[in-house]
């Protein structure tokens, strides 16, 4: 059996600081969507 980490936290944030707060592997894809969002 597989065992994955549990979320213990949610929160609403700007996209700044959002990539500030999450993996780094990740902020590619808030980037991403940014641009898709034409936000940048």
């Amino acid at each position: 059996m597989k065992e994955f980490p549990e979320m213990d936290k949610a929160e609403w944030l700007d996209i700044e600081e959002a990539k500030k707060k999450i993996l780094k592997g990740q902020v590619y894809f808030l980037s991403k969507l940014e641009v898709k969002l034409n936000m940048r």
